[in-house]
């Protein structure tokens, strides 16, 4: 995507590069994927190819395999922009979700890792840590991605043999016969760049006129070399027209600036080069030169700076090697020698080029030890080294577990990963069915908002509090007629709202506020109980008078008061804020937490305070115990749901399974999560819609043994394998094959 002023501001240019930048990753994508092994191993270079790794996956999504051992890494040699650069493109979470695909992620400069990973962090909610090694690790739906900084040097062996082409020398000659072996021994600034916004070209002549002037009539000893690879229309017919348009308009500024520096100081103080230079051209400027100008806006890497460096030590030239560098380039930090310039600031150029002129023949014994260290940096890891090492982290950075899958979802750039267990599987719908038929005292956990259909499906703005559909009330009735079933609904609602949309149906028990207060829905108006008797809830006044000052603090934010629990929203803020505000209110909550023993969640967007024994799980087990106790040997036990309050209910059957069994012998236990996610649960079912579809199965089945409802019509739950109740299918009516499944459901015979 381009990020140039003219273009980012055009959102039909926008949309335009984005079709065809997708296509062209997309297509790249087909070509990578037909050669894939288990074994493949898959470098992207630079920012041609952010959206080849979704692609990758998707296109591979069904090959458990690939999922499992392919290892793609990317490393940017263009400079990663700041948050609030990359927050302007229209599809920036797409092009994160890509690259967070990468098992290894590399950037030349930790400036652009910082970039990358607040953008992560601000836009997805990605949180990244350090590793033994040092590096940074970058996880994302339980995907880790290694953070790499690698710096890398010139190929100092192809530079030696460079300096003695004769090309080099006689392009070193000229300069040297025009510039220096005459009367006029001028100093020597040079700068060699591409035509780019970003390189900061008039802001470096205005402080080389400026630094002139200050120089009054020592001003023709100097002379600036300004080599600009410009790209004219003949050779790049596939440019933009707008950065066309623009760098036209750079350049004829540029032409204007040098005029004017020439008709002021004279015509031997600057020269303007446009075109092609080569390489080995560039070696002799920069051999020449007393000193290099680099001051760019922003940049990841500044190869010339090295191999300006590198030059110096292998001619073993005398004399002082000077060079200034703008703060925002990538290798400023790494070399102390440097002169630190800020490109923004006229004054800071000025000051610049009268720093470098004057340490041509002035300088100090900390400069010396400093630009040793310079060189034996540029020096370092050569590309080979560079690529080799890199190569090796992506290799080694492959997991090993064999308890854990990846899992795909969803085609393109809506494809997500997911990291579960080996033993999670899609539920087995004719062996639940037979589990259920069989069974004689079942206990069912339901969880409503996103496992049971609800009202308004195709609301958006509705869906968000709705209450159940009349489908699911019908089923629920079906469920709860069979006296062989005890039905729970668990949700983290209040009491209040579970009554005003359960309350019709008989025999359903209600869990309110994750388990906290329950009942079960009779002829009169019931009494709702408490797992925890004598709950002590004296803490909520004190922590709500801490949490309320924030609400002013971080505009957007809510305070949610029950009677077990209080919720901190801050979903509609700033996400790093809110979380900052979250952190600071736990320090504060300390000593409350400490006291009466409550823990605190951290989710997505919000903050709770909690008892620790109150949770879905704990009601689960405390409803089986109940059961136990009381001598009733339990043979079907089955907890749905969709979300983290569930898990808990999951972690409970899988914890306690074989301890259940001690006293349930024949118990079968079913935890199934609504999407293909990690989870804690053995089983998982696609969409609620298919919950709806079970439950129908299991009502079918209590009508049969009861005999006293009418039949259901299962044809839809797509159950292509024979079970023990298939044979009634044959005395269905048509009456009762309707889609509605539900809705009739529950009609006599």
């Amino acid at each position: 995507m381009p990020f140039e002023s003219s273009i980012m501001e055009d959102f039909n240019s926008i949309m335009d590069h984005w079709k065809a930048y997708t296509e062209y990753n997309e297509s790249v994508a087909k070509q990578i994927s037909k050669h894939l092994t288990k074994n493949s191993l898959i470098y992207l270079n630079d920012i041609n190819f952010l959206l080849v790794p979704n692609f990758l996956y998707s296109l591979r999504k069904h090959d458990t395999e690939i999922l499992q051992n392919l290892s793609v890494g990317i490393f940017f040699h263009s400079p990663f922009p700041c948050f609030d650069v990359f927050k302007r493109i229209p599809k920036r979470e797409e092009i994160l979700r890509s690259i967070l695909r990468c098992r290894v992620i590399g950037f030349h400069t930790f400036d652009c890792s910082r970039n990358f990973l607040k953008s992560a962090k601000r836009l997805l909610s990605c949180n990244y840590v350090s590793t033994p090694s040092g590096d940074l690790a970058v996880n994302y739906n339980e995907f880790t991605s290694l953070i790499k900084v690698k710096n890398i040097s010139p190929e100092i062996d192809l530079l030696k043999e460079d300096i003695n082409q004769p090309e080099f020398i006689k392009y070193y000659n000229e300069i040297k016969t025009k510039y220096i072996d005459n009367k006029k021994k001028k100093n020597i600034f040079v700068s060699v760049e591409h035509m780019q916004f970003l390189l900061s070209i008039k802001n470096k002549l205005d402080g080389y006129a400026a630094f002139l002037r200050e120089l009054h009539e020592k001003a023709k000893k100097n002379v600036f070399l300004l080599y600009i690879r410009y790209f004219e229309e003949k050779e790049d017919q596939n440019i933009d027209a707008n950065i066309e348009q623009s760098r036209k308009n750079m350049i004829d500024k540029i032409d204007e600036l040098v005029k004017e520096i020439k008709k002021e100081f004279g015509d031997d103080v600057i020269e303007l080069y446009k075109g092609k230079i080569t390489y080995l051209h560039r070696l002799a400027l920069f051999s020449a030169a007393n000193v290099f100008v680099r001051s760019s806006k922003q940049e990841s890497y500044s190869l010339g700076t090295y191999e300006f460096l590198i030059i110096k030590k292998l001619l073993k030239q005398k004399g002082v090697v000077t060079y200034m560098l703008s703060e925002l380039s990538g290798v400023n930090t790494s070399l102390g020698a440097a002169i630190k310039i800020n490109p923004f600031d006229m004054n800071s150029l000025k000051r610049g080029f009268l720093d470098a002129s004057q340490q041509i023949s002035e300088t100090t014994s900390q400069y010396w030890i400093a630009l040793e260290k310079d060189y034996n940096h540029a020096m370092k890891s050569s590309c080979k080294d560079w690529f080799f090492d890199f190569v090796s982290d992506v290799k080694n950075s492959k997991y090993s577990d064999e308890n854990i899958l990846y899992i795909g979802a969803d085609e393109g750039l809506n494809f997500k990963l997911s990291k579960i267990n080996s033993d999670f599987k899609k539920l087995n719908l004719k062996q639940i069915l037979l589990d259920y038929e069989k069974s004689n005292k079942r206990l069912l956990f339901l969880d409503f908002e996103g496992t049971l259909p609800v009202a308004y499906q195709n609301s958006a703005f509705l869906s968000k509090d709705s209450p159940p559909s009349a489908e699911i009330i019908n089923l629920l009735k079906g469920l709860t007629s069979d006296k062989r079933n005890k039905v729970f609904i668990v949700a983290g609602k209040g009491p209040k709202k579970l009554k005003e949309w359960f309350g019709g149906v008989k025999r359903l028990g209600l869990a309110a506020e994750h388990g906290f207060k329950y009942t079960v829905n009779k002829s009169g108006e019931e009494k709702w109980k408490k797992i925890i008797k004598d709950y002590d809830n004296t803490w909520i006044k004190n922590c709500s008078d801490i949490i309320s000052p924030y609400l002013e603090r971080c505009e957007g934010s809510s305070l949610d008061v029950k009677e077990s629990s209080i919720v901190w929203q801050y979903t509609d803020c700033d996400q790093e804020l809110g979380k900052q505000f979250a952190s600071a209110m736990t320090s504060e909550l300390e000593n409350i937490i400490r006291k009466y023993c409550l823990k605190i969640v951290n989710g997505k967007g919000y903050l709770e305070i909690i008892g620790k024994n109150i949770h879905k799980g704990y009601f689960v087990g405390y409803k089986i115990k109940e059961y136990i106790k009381n001598r009733n040997s339990l043979d079907f036990i089955l907890c749905i749901g969709d979300d983290t309050s569930d898990e808990k209910m999951f972690n409970y059957l899988l914890k306690k399974k074989e301890e259940i069994r001690k006293y349930c012998k024949k118990a079968k236990i079913y935890g199934i999560t609504v999407g293909k996610k990690p989870s804690k649960a053995k089983f998982y079912l696609e969409k609620p819609k298919n919950v709806q579809e079970l439950i129908t199965g299991f009502v079918r089945i209590s009508n049969k043994l009861s005999n006293s409802i009418s039949t259901y019509n299962i044809r839809g739950l797509g159950l292509n394998n024979k079970y023990s109740i298939e044979e009634e299918d044959n005395n269905i009516s048509e009456e009762n094959n309707s889609k509605d499944i539900g809705r009739n459901s529950l009609d006599k015979k």
